[in-house]
């Protein structure tokens, strides 16, 4: 039902699907990134990471529109951008996090 309804909010059902893709792959790259950058470490920094990148792509997105008041809407963004503007929010804040504590201490074991 959900679909339906968000497919005839949109002008093409291809631009709806892409869209919803770059919700969930910037988060997905930076956390990729991340694991490559850091071979040993703790999940807490990359989990908050992208759990932020999906609230910020959330809200650039436009989702949380209904409930915010105008002056907080995002600016319009093209879907194209969605993915680097995830990856980027996730990489800063799981940097973040990591600087400030939260998991630097602990080292997962390595894999292989």
């Amino acid at each position: 039902v959900l679909v339906a309804w968000l497919s005839q909010q949109t002008k093409s059902v291809l631009t709806l699907a892409f869209s919803l893709n770059g919700l969930t792959a910037g988060g997905m790259l930076g956390a990729l990134l991340l694991l490559l950058w850091w071979k040993r470490g703790a999940a807490r920094p990359v989990v908050i990471g992208m759990v932020t990148s999906l609230a910020f792509m959330s809200w650039l997105a436009g989702l949380w529109n209904p409930l915010l008041p105008e002056s907080a809407w995002p600016p319009s963004v093209f879907w194209p951008w969605y993915t680097l503007a995830g990856t980027i929010v996730a990489v800063t804040t799981a940097m973040a996090v990591r600087s400030l504590g939260g998991g630097a201490g602990r080292s997962a074991p390595a894999a292989g």
